[in-house]
């Protein structure tokens, strides 16, 4: 992991810091280019996944629809507000 994370810091992506509360700790978050990298790995992955399920007939569709439903409230995790 912290391979991964030293090659996300040196391609801008990520920002790491210790706090000052809890020295044992490192923690990360993405950058503004990060969150520009991300966004756009999102909207492509979402294209590719779109143009794989426009060959489905409308049956299909419905029913790899209904699959997901159930998948979704399966792994469903609630979270206590704060």
């Amino acid at each position: 992991m912290s391979k991964s994370v030293a090659l996300l810091v040196e391609r801008g992506w990520l920002e790491r810091w210790i706090p000052e509360d809890n020295r044992r700790q490192i923690m990360v978050r993405l950058t503004a280019e990060g969150r520009r990298e991300f966004a756009w790995m999102k909207r492509d992955a979402e294209r590719h996944v779109a143009s794989m399920l426009a060959s489905l007939s409308a049956d299909q569709r419905a029913k790899a629809d209904a699959g997901l439903a159930v998948l979704l409230e399966t792994l469903k995790v609630t979270v206590a507000p704060p």
